[in-house]
């Protein structure tokens, strides 16, 4: 079994967005100890890769995946989907928020009380 059940996958070309992105998405699980947050970055839309704490976040559930492919939202998925760990994926996106309970809201909905 893996360590998280959910992954939620965050490709983004805003170097100032991401944190606002995840705050949200966390602020709205249920149980964000059961969530992993897989952020792809790229140094050529201007995300700093000399100091990744930057990239530090208080839940520790943060793994931040460099995008040394082509620069797009594809390649990005891929590789942060090759990192993950969860046992759902989610993918996200700079312009893509959370509903409340949303972590509660799959689940139900994959065993089927939706």
């Amino acid at each position: 079994m893996s360590e998280f059940l959910f992954s939620v996958l965050h490709t983004s070309a805003r170097p100032d967005a991401w944190r606002a992105v995840y705050h949200d998405w966390m602020g709205k699980a249920v149980r964000p100890e059961q969530v992993e947050y897989v952020l792809c970055i790229d140094p050529r839309w201007g995300f700093d890769v000399e100091d990744m704490s930057k990239y530090d976040t208080p839940l520790d559930n943060i793994r931040v995946v460099l995008n040394n492919r082509r620069r797009c939202y594809v390649d990005g998925v891929n590789l942060a989907a090759g990192e993950s760990t969860g046992a759902v994926l989610v993918v996200n996106a700079d312009d893509q928020f959370a509903c409340d309970g949303w972590d509660e809201a799959l689940i139900d909905a994959i065993v089927g009380k939706v």
